[in-house]
């Protein structure tokens, strides 16, 4: 992580579980959209 220590002071465990959360959720989208585009098309 590259980008991580924007915050040092302020709680970086849920800043992390809130960006992890945050990615987990984008993939789950994007997975959710492919299948459904998956369905519709095929």
């Amino acid at each position: 992580m590259t980008g991580h220590n924007r915050i040092p002071t302020k709680a970086p465990l849920i800043s992390e579980r809130r960006a992890r959360a945050l990615a987990e959720a984008m993939i789950l989208g994007l997975a959710v959209a492919a299948f459904i585009v998956l369905l519709v098309t095929v």
